[in-house]
């Protein structure tokens, strides 16, 4: 993947962000195998609760890539995701695994999580305007940032177009 260690920096740099007297809460969604979690978020974060749905992935992310303040969870991001508040919420490279009508209600939960102020950071990618998907696994893929930005702006106070 051409875009693995910018997912990394772009959240690391957006939960630094959210770094004023204290290091911040963060949640990740869909953390995979807890890669990016260890080697990036749980650096510059007081706790990160990590979650993702696939059991192994977070079996391998307990196994390799734990630490004393990162929890892993197994959930599915539709219906479980923790009700508590997070100065930060990473979201990389998974939004393109849900459903229009998902990302809809995920958005409106995502930002019941947050703290006010809090930031959202994440990566997407755009449809290659091929008769299939990047991945089999992708249900939805954005055709331009103002087709992502549908989905944030009703939820978020700011919301780049960059």
């Amino acid at each position: 993947m051409q875009f693995m260690l910018e997912w990394g920096v772009y959240s690391g740099l957006a939960i630094q962000a959210m770094s004023k007297e204290a290091l911040p809460d963060d949640l990740e969604l869909c953390c995979g195998d807890g890669f990016m979690t260890y080697h990036f978020h749980s650096l510059v974060s007081n706790s990160v609760t990590a979650m993702d749905f696939d059991e192994y992935a977070i079996q391998r992310a307990k196994k390799n890539c734990g630490s004393k303040n990162i929890e892993y969870i197994v959930g599915d991001i539709r219906s479980e995701i923790p009700n508590r508040k997070f100065e930060n919420i990473v979201w990389d490279a998974a939004i393109e695994h849900f459903k229009e009508t998902e990302i809809t209600s995920l958005m409106a939960t995502i930002k019941s999580r947050l703290v006010l102020g809090g930031i959202l950071s994440g990566y997407t990618i755009k449809e290659n305007h091929e008769e299939h998907m990047h991945l089999h696994q992708h249900e939805y893929e954005f055709h331009s940032k103002k087709d992502l930005a549908r989905f944030l702006k009703p939820h978020l106070q700011e919301c780049s177009n960059s």
